[in-house]
């Protein structure tokens, strides 16, 4: 757990730890201590207790991929370090919380493809009514041009 309170101090910002935990529903002025390491120490400590480590370390990847691997890679070391129940059942733990991740990422994708369609669709809407102007514009130059 400790590496991955370090790995969130070196990757995040108190302003981005602010919004972590906003992710996540924890109240940031709730967690004790002062100092960035502090803070993502006390949050790690917190989801640890309740359960919800799964959710911070999916949040994490999804946010510093990076961050992970580095957790992942200072905890192959140190067994102890895990969360509870990473390496039970032949890494199943590890497996739930990458799908997540992905669970996660997919979501995000779709509802980029939603907005871009929907940014489309405004965009051809916009063209068709400036194209219905400039119709008009012509016909009636075309119109008054024919009576001078």
């Amino acid at each position: 757990m400790i590496d991955l309170a370090s790995a969130i101090a070196d990757c995040y910002s108190m302003s981005e730890l602010k919004t972590l935990c906003y992710e996540l529903g924890v109240k940031y002025d709730d967690l004790p201590g002062d100092g960035l390491e502090d803070k993502a120490r006390e949050l790690v400590q917190y989801l640890d207790r309740r359960g919800n480590l799964r959710a911070l370390a999916g949040q994490v990847a999804l946010e510093r991929p990076h961050a992970i691997w580095r957790y992942q890679k200072a905890s192959q070391s140190s067994a102890a370090n895990l969360p509870a129940g990473v390496l039970d059942n032949g890494g199943r733990e590890y497996r739930g919380v990458m799908l997540d991740l992905l669970d996660r990422v997919d979501q995000k994708i779709d509802r980029l493809g939603e907005n871009i369609e929907g940014r489309m669709g405004r965009l051809e809407r916009r063209q068709d009514r400036i194209v219905a102007v400039v119709v008009c514009l012509v016909l009636s130059l075309v119109f008054f041009v024919g009576f001078v």
